[in-house]
This record gives structure tokens, C-alpha cells and sequence, in this order.
């Protein structure tokens, strides 16, 4: 796995693939994991307002294994190069799989925001504080 931290353009492509997003509106950057080539996991920084920025994760299968070292090197990017007091992500309120993960790293639920999705479903808005952060270990 070689993480990618030049290429901020190539990675959030391959996050708003896969999370219907469009990053162009406002500045981001972003950091990715790469496989053989392929960017198989990638996390975009957007809406940065001291002391929070956004973040959006995407994950293909092939990349599971790179989701600690990859959200690691976002988190110090976060709290450590930003020196954010919080990152704050939505997901899709159906969307189990994401929640768990995210609930796993120490991100926590503070939110719904209603009809937020194209489908009309709801997103729920998580945050993560760095003392809660469970990848620093």
C-alpha cells in the first residue's frame, strides 16, 4: 500500500465516485491509498473552518486494509498540520456500514439533517474529537 499525498485532484475523483459528491465548489484537498496502481481507498478535506473541517471517506473492498493507515494519516493531517478541534462527517442515514466504521474510529452521531440526500433520506452528522480518535494507538 503506498499512501497518496500529492495527488489531491486523482483521489477526491475517486471519492466523489463513489459518494455522488462534487468537490469543485470549494478548495479541499485529499489523501488516498493506492494498490497496484489503483486508488482503492481516499479521504477528502473540504469546507475547512477553523477549528473544523469536513471530511468525506470512500472505500472499495480491495482497500479494507488500508483504512487505519489512511485515516491515521488524516487524522494528524486534521488535528496535527490544521490543528482542527474537530473533524465533522455526514453519512447517508441508511447507510449502515459507513456508520459503524466511522463509529469505530471515535466518530460520534450529533445529528440528522432531514430530506439532506437526493432520495430525500436523511444524513446524519457525526463528529470526531482528537482525544476520541481510536487509530492513534
Amino acid at each position: 500500500m503506498k499512501l497518496l499525498l500529492d495527488q489531491p485532484q486523482r483521489v477526491a475523483a475517486f471519492v466523489a465516485e463513489r459518494c455522488g459528491t462534487d468537490f469543485s465548489a470549494s478548495p479541499f484537498t485529499a489523501i488516498g491509498a493506492e494498490m497496484g496502481g489503483q486508488i482503492v481507498a481516499g479521504c477528502v478535506f473540504s469546507l475547512y473552518q477553523h477549528p473544523d473541517v469536513h471530511v468525506s471517506v470512500a472505500v472499495d473492498p480491495a482497500g479494507r486494509a488500508c483504512v487505519r493507515p489512511l485515516m491515521l494519516a488524516g487524522a494528524r493531517y486534521a488535528f496535527n498540520q490544521l490543528r482542527c478541534a474537530r473533524i465533522t462527517a455526514e453519512i447517508a442515514e441508511g447507510n449502515r456500514a459507513s456508520r459503524a466504521g466511522a463509529e469505530r474510529m471515535g466518530f460520534r452521531v450529533e445529528g440528522i439533517k432531514p430530506r439532506a440526500m437526493p432520495d430525500g433520506s436523511g444524513k446524519l452528522i457525526l463528529g470526531l474529537l482528537p482525544e476520541d480518535f481510536r487509530f492513534w494507538r
